[in-house]
């Protein structure tokens, strides 16, 4: 392989705010267009969704304050969890 999956995750930022705010329109609409168009290494296709908390019945017995959750969906295959982290949503295999 031409990258490391360990100093990938080693390296990645996580960002979050739990104070109630939901995203602003740009941030939301930046955010949008990027998870289109997001690549990853094991060229697997990934789909990322934003979802509401109340619209989705979402809530977390960790993170407390949380409105919003990005969702990732790929097809079953060897070592999925990478690309997407646990827990993933599966899709069905054909």
């Amino acid at each position: 392989m031409l990258f490391s999956a360990k100093k990938m995750i080693q390296k990645r930022k996580s960002v979050r705010s739990f104070d109630g705010r939901s995203l602003g329109y740009n941030d939301r609409a930046a955010l949008e267009q990027y998870i289109r168009n997001v690549s990853n290494p094991f060229d697997v296709p990934v789909e990322f969704h934003l979802l509401d908390a109340k619209g989705y019945g979402l809530s977390s017995p960790v993170v407390v304050g949380a409105n919003q959750y990005i969702a990732a969906k790929v097809p079953r295959r060897r070592r999925q969890q990478i690309l997407c982290g646990r827990p993933c949503i599966r899709q069905n295999a054909a």
